[in-house]
């Protein structure tokens, strides 16, 4: 799994950056929606347009956040976050990065888990 870095002390509640996933780069952009009291995700394809794979995708536990998605270019594997200490308890503000962490299963990891 390739663990994706994140802003773990409040200071930024929106911030982006480019991740290699499975040999093509994208663009991931993380935002802290207060209302909702949750991490949303967005992925972009780093094409000129800054095509949207998907966008606004609430960060849930155990949850395949690109679940769904049928564009041309999306990632073959599967974004997921998951808690480190066994709490089933979604990622809050400060604790994205190190309760639970975001992170890509390649498609090999996920072809080889069936």
């Amino acid at each position: 799994m390739i663990r994706f870095y994140t802003v773990t002390d409040g200071s930024l509640r929106e911030y982006q950056q480019t991740v290699r996933l499975d040999g093509a780069d994208y663009i991931l952009k993380l935002s802290w929606n207060s209302v909702l009291d949750h991490w949303v995700l967005s992925v972009y394809l780093t094409d000129q347009a800054l095509t949207p794979v998907v966008e606004g995708r609430m960060v849930t536990l155990f949850t395949d956040l690109l679940r769904g998605v049928v564009i041309e270019g999306r990632p073959p594997g599967k974004i997921i976050a998951i808690p480190v200490d066994g709490r089933i308890l979604h990622a809050g503000l400060t604790t994205l990065g190190t309760r639970v962490l975001l992170g890509y299963r390649t498609a090999a990891e996920v072809e080889a888990d069936g």
